[in-house]
């Protein structure tokens, strides 16, 4: 596997969490390629907020605080993915080697900025509490 290096500008200065779902820690977005572990995905961005990626053998819905980055990224490549369940990671192709990657939760795990739990609803600044 060739070397991949990761482009993550920090769109929401706001959010301080390197929990699942939230930003991507440096050590993080190191290891989250190092087994190779990854595949192909066509994800999307549901209505409801939630992240859907779907590989040949497996569906799974996941949960990110920033949507509206996700799906921009997504745009670009028309859904096309790289996804480690293992690390929690989806890696979006910007050009060859550079991808935008993306630390996803699970649903049930989804919780806020600040620790809040959040039900899946965003804004742009991150989930929205109480929902």
């Amino acid at each position: 596997m060739s070397h991949l290096s990761h482009d993550n500008p920090v769109v929401d200065r706001h959010c301080t969490s390197y929990g699942p779902g939230h930003r991507v820690h440096f050590i993080h977005a190191r290891k989250s390629w190092e087994n190779g572990d990854s595949v192909d995905v066509l994800a999307s961005v549901r209505r409801d907020g939630l992240i859907r990626l779907e590989s040949h053998d497996d569906v799974v819905e996941c949960w990110h605080h920033d949507t509206r980055r996700v799906a921009a990224a997504l745009r670009r490549t028309g859904g096309f993915a790289r996804w480690s369940s293992r690390r929690h990671a989806l890696a979006v192709p910007i050009e060859p080697g550079r991808n935008s990657l993306f630390n996803l939760a699970d649903p049930a795990d989804a919780e806020g900025c600040d620790g809040a739990v959040s039900r899946g609803v965003t804004s742009p600044r991150g989930p929205v509490r109480g929902q």
